[in-house]
């Protein structure tokens, strides 16, 4: 395993900085390779599919290339060793965002709308929406930020640190191409850095990222891929749309959305509490 001593502040801003230049340089790629077929008359879904699966193998491609050549280590040490997502975090997969849209339907006024499409423009948005925005930048991302950033921190100083980093910067990355008032400002990093502390205690729990990477990419397809919009306008971009009959930015999320919600931060704190005790009773075992 890395010594801490070996990882200098030079050395660990650097492999931030390539960190998030790789995830910036292979999604353009995924993006390029999944448009190039679109270009000579392939159905943007086949596109889709293309991008989202290239998007994460070639940013486990960068980030080994850059661990394997600048910290002369493996990927089990970045918690992207083989293995597979723990039942527990599959099933909270599910959870919690059906437990955003519930919340919402039972305590928000609203109705729902459907918008008329043809099953070309429904195919593109499924795609989009499970592989592109959910296997491709759920998986990514979680190698980034929980796998490469979140390790490299906890080497060179600690756990809590380690956590706190990564999970302000995954907010932050969502200011990018969204502009927004200053209460939607502080309502996106509030909860852009709750649902990072999320992700990382269950990365910490289930002892890699793939646990994480699922529950990312589960949300981003059911709140985020096209699907399903929520807010307090319809989408016509949307299939199902439930139109909330009020502007509290707290409700709506603001000029981020549903996202950066109240009832979405109650609902990563009910799991972050979740993989916090799983933990708790973790250390216990080991101490026995």
């Amino acid at each position: 395993m890395m010594q801490k001593e070996k990882i200098g502040t030079g050395r660990m801003a650097a492999t931030v900085i390539v960190a998030i230049a790789v995830l910036i340089v292979e999604q353009t790629l995924a993006l390029l390779a999944g448009n190039l077929p679109v270009m000579i008359g392939i159905p943007a879904a086949a596109g889709n599919v293309i991008a989202g699966i290239l998007y994460p193998i070639l940013v486990y491609m960068g980030i080994k290339l850059w661990v394997s050549r600048f910290f002369k280590q493996d990927m089990r040490v970045y918690k992207m060793e083989k293995g597979k997502p723990k039942l527990v975090w599959c099933c909270a997969a599910a959870v919690m965002p059906c437990a955003v849209v519930v919340l919402l339907a039972c305590f928000a006024a609203g109705q729902w709308e459907t918008t008329p499409m043809g099953a070309e423009e429904v195919w593109g948005i499924v795609t989009g929406g499970v592989f592109y925005l959910g296997i491709g930048a759920g998986f990514a991302e979680e190698m980034v930020f929980r796998g490469l950033i979140m390790s490299a921190l906890e080497y060179r100083w600690n756990r809590g640190i380690a956590i706190a980093i990564p999970s302000v910067l995954f907010a932050a990355m969502h200011l990018l191409g969204n502009p927004m008032d200053a209460a939607s400002f502080v309502q996106l990093m509030v909860a852009g850095s709750v649902v990072g502390i999320l992700f990382s205690l269950v990365t910490y729990e289930s002892g890699s990222v793939w646990s994480s990477a699922v529950m990312h990419a589960v949300w981003n397809m059911v709140i985020v891929g096209g699907v399903l919009h929520i807010g307090h306008a319809a989408d016509t971009g949307a299939m199902y749309n439930y139109v909330l009959q009020t502007d509290s930015f707290l409700l709506t999320g603001g000029d981020f959305g549903i996202e950066a919600s109240v009832v979405s931060i109650l609902v990563y704190g009910g799991f972050i509490a979740l993989a916090a005790a799983r933990l708790s009773r973790q250390k216990k075992r080991a101490n026995l």
